[in-house]
């Protein structure tokens, strides 16, 4: 009897090194879907943020007393504010669930005689603070000596990860 062989079909070590790319290949992809999504999360809220402020900024122009007064203080506007004086519509989360109305706010910050500076808190319920907020740092001026000709600022980052300690700043005047 002859015994015919027949190479009909893969081996075990191919149908395995097959399996093995694939699974190299669908991590890979994975990982940079993953990548492209949280990317798209954070510019979907910093869009949001950038939204509110040229609310605030145009609010402030219409109502200069809610303007801080002196140089190093501080005010609020609260989201409801902006929607309730139609400045602003309605702001929700990526899952199109409405932000907090109340808890949301832009701080503006007088920090020279004509200009301010103004940051958002976003309070929604699919927003993590941390996860989105890792590039956002708030500087803080407070002005501490007038020298004649250059005035003595100190700053201090609301970041603590970025920021390690006070720093001064002089500017010629």
């Amino acid at each position: 009897m002859k015994l015919e062989n027949n190479k009909k079909g893969f081996s075990l070590i191919e149908i395995l090194a097959a399996i093995v790319i694939l699974g190299l290949l669908s991590t890979i992809a994975i990982v940079s879907v993953n990548y492209i999504l949280q990317k798209a999360e954070k510019e979907y809220y910093k869009s949001q943020k950038d939204e509110i402020i040229l609310a605030a900024k145009s609010y402030t122009q219409d109502n200069r007393n809610s303007l801080p007064k002196r140089v190093g203080m501080r005010t609020e506007i609260r989201l409801k504010t902006l929607q309730d004086k139609k400045y602003i519509g309605k702001v929700v989360d990526r899952h199109k669930r409405e932000c907090d109305k109340d808890e949301t706010v832009v701080q503006v910050y007088k920090y020279d005689k004509t200009h301010y500076s103004y940051t958002v808190t976003l309070v929604c319920p699919g927003y993590n603070v941390k996860k989105n907020t890792e590039e956002d740092i708030v500087f803080t001026f407070i002005l501490c000596k007038r020298i004649p000709g250059i005035r003595l600022y100190k700053f201090y980052c609301r970041q603590k990860s970025k920021c390690r300690r006070v720093r001064n700043l002089y500017i010629q005047c």
